[in-house]
């Protein structure tokens, strides 16, 4: 998360995708992973790519807002999941990249 705050996409992305290799089931990790890999395809120009990410984050079935249970001491942490808003905003400048 602290790759993710200053703005290392590719380590975030790296360390998620080993925490989703760990446990599968973490359907947080997997959204954010999922987002941060979408930030990554825009920042590198494939527009189309980044909103077909974004475009199948949106409609994901479970909630992207879920709890990631920390233990009590470290309940402190904040941890950054993508609002509906930004995916929607994200998924537009793709749009607009793309001349659509």
């Amino acid at each position: 998360l602290v790759h993710l705050t200053l703005g290392d996409l590719q380590d975030c992305a790296e360390l998620l995708h080993s925490a989703v290799e760990q446990n599968p089931c973490f359907t947080p990790a997997t959204f954010l992973r999922d987002a941060v890999l979408g930030l990554i395809t825009a920042q590198e120009g494939n527009f189309e790519a980044a909103r077909q990410r974004f475009n199948r984050l949106l409609h994901t079935p479970r909630s992207p807002r879920e709890a990631i249970a920390l233990p009590p001491r470290l309940s402190f942490i904040s941890v950054p999941m993508p609002q509906h808003f930004e995916l929607v905003l994200y998924r537009g400048v793709c749009h607009f990249y793309n001349n659509e």
